[in-house]
């Protein structure tokens, strides 16, 4: 027998409990579905039942204390309510209140029933969860400080927990990956393989976000699909346009004092002018200046959390550095002294006090009044307030910042009572009192995440999001069905459908033969077109693709043979796609992740994304290099931290797109794409049994005992007849067992998925610099095609360098194209051919012409024919030419070459002019010339000629 505990409470304090346990009669059924397995989400949100108690002496008296029920008086208060608490066999089924609706008499029995409305839910993890947003969750203990070492430890080192590094583990904690979010650009140089440190921005593996959803909400999990490499493997990027610093970081950083007490200037005697009788002090460049103490940083609003600022000191201090914008407000007097009892009133004519925050740069205001109050009484002026802001201003390691002012100038003639008598002679002093009310502050001018500073995980996730939907977009990615764990309520079993029939039981002989049984056609799939895929997003190459297909980027649709639907089944997920693109630099492939305003390149407050960690895979060719502000400092890898839209794009094995997408923007030679997709690897199999005309559904009955049923797991297949898979278990009543109806599905078997990880890459266009189209190479074998619009048909080994333009071999091997190389188109070439800028270098005796017919060069058994230029300024030569026309009559000219660029390459000069200017020789560093030390003279005469060959290290004349 189950065991079966109905409680209800008051909802007093201390709340009442009343155990109606042993009523029979009490009748609330049960329904198990397999929907609740798949949609964990939808199970026991919330419910209502109306169900009767008879009126037994104890239900009366407990009736009588909730609801103040009178049945004589036929009376009852229907705003009251109590709880209701319902256990099966220990485990929490629902919990609720009860509403007392009616009350049924019967006058001639004298029997008496309640009938109530129950309402409430059933507990699981999403009820506890409720509308938690993922930026509810705490990851403070992976707070580190934003540095490169921090950065690239990530990617296969280690990484920072509870302040100490713990090795690198996929699934915990948080990575670095290489991605283009439109604020990785460093300086002008290339942005394909060069990366500003300041952009990266980590990711939180998908596991360790899960982990903490389950953990917070006192959950746990048993899962071989969570820890699985491919899952652990699965990141959440930070795409929020900017990352701000936390309050607390704000509140530790910045500071606001205030002042209290009085702090005076020495006091400045004044000299009386002659004549005029003006009483003045004048110092133009003051030296005396006076820093100003604040001494409240602790009552609001004041506050420094950090204990940066010093009161005795006045100094603002740091131990790194920082941009701030530094205020301050000074109410202040001017206290008149004279020497003279007869002396009343002041009339001040000038007056200027310079006010300094000083920092790097300092801001100095002067302030200065020409013509102030007509009378002013000897002794104090009134209050006067300057306010003075530095926009911009730098705290380095040990600052400091701080306030200084100094009385700069005052002139003013002393009176009599009258008013219009001026003293005209004694001494008179003058002082300027900073007082109670001035303030002083510092705030960031950036407050987002730079260099140096601890990087907080909690704000990396996007805050508008519930804990729920993402759940539930990982449950629709994988194909996921969860199940409680009979012996702990507070843990669930989770795997993905080819993975969760892990078990079966035998029902044969609990079949209730006197039941019919219905055999009806499948319906689980009520649609005709089933569609997965990622939500629409503004990003360039999302925006891009969305436009040039009319659907998001990797989507599936699948299509049911069944005449009489029309509906679509619309299986979306939070996430956006996330396109690759490569480039033709040094063949890295990364997303992008940005926004491209006629090629103005910017970052973008993308949605959400879900990328895969490859790892640090080596680049197809080529190399970048990570650079950072602090020290400022660079590295170059032939590896990158690869995430994306697969484990590895040079050689796939699975892809976390829906379905194949019609284009990707990334190519290289003998591009391969993967079939190992979500849809194929976790719903493939499902619809084609759904949808099988063979399958179908079978309702039978089974004499079900409360062992049955408390041993029950969807997990398990039943076996009757053969092998059925449970849907629904209907109506089932724990205090009364009966005959129950269970619906069954019998579906037809299907292999497993088989991947394909070698198919045809898509349509690959990949928009070099944006803007920039290159075409799908042919190339075979072992060619490699780098160029713009550029082809290799047939043959081995060729090479085609990134720069070059519109450039086709056929039939060609061991060919070598440079850069510079541009419309040409190479027939048949062989035998370790290298065409490079200027001439060719080969074997074999050919002609090399451009499409109009211009020679780029000549080459046969004796002679090569090389292109030549003009030059008439200073030169760096870059190989354009390997013969030179040099016409200094404009003025002198340097030639620099670097010996370095051009092994065993062969340049001729001949000086075709006669003036008198010269024409000097220079190299990069410490070359020379035939041994002597560069720069040298040459072409010192008209038609002189030099043919200068290098040796990778120095000069020589041939």
């Amino acid at each position: 027998m189950n065991d079966i505990r109905i409680l209800l409470y008051t909802q007093d304090p201390t709340p009442i409990e009343f155990d109606v346990s042993y009523i029979d009669e009490i009748p609330i059924s049960f329904n198990f579905l397999i929907s609740d397995i798949r949609n964990p989400d939808k199970k026991n949100a919330s419910f209502s039942k109306t169900i009767t108690f008879p009126g037994t002496k104890e239900i009366n008296r407990f009736f009588e204390l909730i609801w103040k029920s009178n049945v004589a008086l036929n009376y009852f208060n229907p705003n009251k309510k109590c709880d209701i608490y319902y256990y099966v066999n220990g485990v929490l089924q629902f919990k609720g209140y009860l509403q007392l609706i009616k009350i049924n008499v019967d006058d001639s029995s004298g029997e008496v029933v309640y009938e109530c409305s129950c309402k409430g839910t059933i507990g699981n993890v999403f009820t506890k969860i409720g509308d938690a947003l993922l930026s509810d969750l705490n990851f403070n203990r992976f707070g580190h400080l934003f540095i490169k070492a921090n950065v690239k430890d990530s990617w296969a080192t280690q990484i920072q927990e509870y302040g100490v590094p713990v090795p690198f583990a996929l699934g915990n904690g948080y990575v670095y990956p290489l991605v283009n979010n439109g604020a990785t650009a460093y300086l002008n140089l290339p942005t394909e393989s060069n990366f500003w440190l300041s952009g990266f921005k980590p990711a939180l593996y998908k596991k360790t976000i899960l982990d903490q959803i389950f953990s917070e909400a006192g959950y746990t999990y048993t899962s071989t699909f969570f820890n699985s490499t491919f899952y652990k493997s699965q990141i959440v990027y930070s795409t929020n346009s900017n990352q701000k610093k936390t309050q607390y970081q704000l509140s530790q950083n910045q500071f606001y004092a205030g002042l209290t007490t009085t702090l005076s200037t020495p006091v400045l005697n004044t000299a009386l002018i002659p004549l005029t009788y003006q009483r003045l002090y004048n110092n133009t460049n003051p030296t005396n200046y006076q820093t100003i103490l604040f001494n409240d940083t602790s009552t609001a609003p004041y506050n420094d959390a950090g204990s940066h600022y010093s009161s005795a000191t006045g100094f603002f201090t740091k131990s790194s550095f920082d941009n701030y914008k530094a205020g301050a407000t000074l109410v202040l007097d001017v206290v008149i002294t004279a020497s003279d009892p007869l002396a009343y009133y002041a009339t001040i004519a000038s007056f200027d006090l310079d006010i300094i925050i000083n920092g790097a740069p300092p801001a100095i205001q002067t302030y200065s009044i020409a013509s102030f109050v007509n009378q002013v009484l000897v002794g104090t002026t009134p209050n006067l307030q300057i306010t003075v802001i530095n926009p911009v201003t730098a705290v380095g390691p040990g600052g400091p910042l701080f306030v200084q002012f100094a009385l700069k100038n005052i002139n003013y003639i002393l009176y009599k009572i009258d008013g219009t008598t001026i003293i005209t002679g004694g001494t008179s002093t003058v002082t300027a009192n900073i007082k109670a009310g001035s303030e002083f502050y510092a705030n960031y001018v950036n407050q987002n995440i730079q260099e140096g500073d601890i990087i907080n995980l909690d704000e990396t996730l996007p805050i508008n999001i519930k804990q729920i939907d993402w759940l539930m977009s990982e449950f629709k990615l994988h194909n996921l069905y969860m199940v409680q764990d009979k012996d702990n309520e507070y843990n669930y079993f989770i795997e993905d459908r080819e993975n969760f029939y892990s078990g079966s039981i035998d029902w044969s002989d609990k079949r209730d033969y006197s039941m019919k049984r219905e055999v009806l056609p499948i319906g689980e799939l009520d649609f005709l077109r089933y569609e997965l895929a990622y939500i629409e997003d503004a990003d360039y190459y999302n925006n891009k693709y969305q436009n040039d297909y009319l659907e998001t980027f990797g989507k599936h649709i699948e299509y049911v043979d069944n005449d009489f639907l029309n509906q679509t089944k619309d299986v979306s997920v939070i996430y956006s796609a996330t396109p690759l693109v490569g480039n033709d630099v040094n063949g890295l492939v990364i997303p992008y992740i940005l926004n491209n305003d006629n090629g103005v390149i910017s970052t973008i407050g993308a949605n959400i994304r879900s990328l895969y960690y490859g790892g640090l895979i080596p680049l197809s060719f080529g190399s970048w290099t990570l650079h950072w502000g602090i020290s400022a400092g660079s590295e170059t890898y032939t590896t990158y931290p690869f995430a994306g839209d697969c484990d590895n794009p040079y050689n796939p094995t699975l892809t976390i797109n829906w379905d194949t997408p019609h284009e990707v923007y990334y190519t290289y030679q003998q591009a391969t794409y993967t079939d190992n997709n979500l849809y194929n690897r976790f719903y493939s199999r499902m619809i084609n049994q759904l949808t099988d005309k063979d399958s179908k559904i079978e309702r039978r009955y089974y004499n079900l005992s409360a062992y049955d049923i408390k041993n029950f797991d969807f997990r398990n297949v039943i076996w009757d007849d053969g092998y059925y898979l449970v849907n629904a278990i209907k109506d089932y009543n724990f205090m009364k067992p009966q005959s129950t109806m269970v619906e069954l599905l019998k579906l037809t078997d299907y292999a497993a998925f088989d991947p394909d990880n070698d198919i045809d890459n898509p349509l690959s266009n990949r928009m070099g610099n944006i803007n920039q189209l290159q075409n799908l190479s042919s190339a075979s074998g072992t060619n490699i095609n780098l160029g713009n619009n550029s082809n290799i048909v047939g043959g081995d080994n060729n090479f085609i360098a990134s720069g070059s333009n519109n450039v086709t071999l056929t039939n060609s091997n061991d060919v070598v194209v440079d850069l510079s190389i541009s419309n040409f188109t190479g027939l048949n070439l062989n035998n370790a051919s290298t065409l490079i800028n200027g001439g060719i270098n080969l074997a074999d005796a050919i002609t090399i012409e451009d499409v109009n017919g211009f020679n780029l060069a000549k080459v046969n058994a004796s002679q090569i024919v090389n292109k030549s230029g003009e030059l008439t300024t200073d030169t760096t030569i870059d190989g354009t030419y390997s013969f030179y026309y040099v016409n200094a009559t404009s003025g002198n000219i340097t030639i620099t070459i670097d010996p370095s660029l051009f092994n065993n390459y062969e340049f001729t000069f001949i000086r075709t002019d006669s003036s008198v200017n010269t024409i000097t020789l220079a190299g990069v560093a410490a070359e020379t010339l035939n041994g002597a030390a560069l720069p040298q003279l040459i072409l010192a005469s008209q038609y002189d000629v030099i043919k200068i060959k290098s040796d990778n290290i120095n000069l020589f004349i041939i």
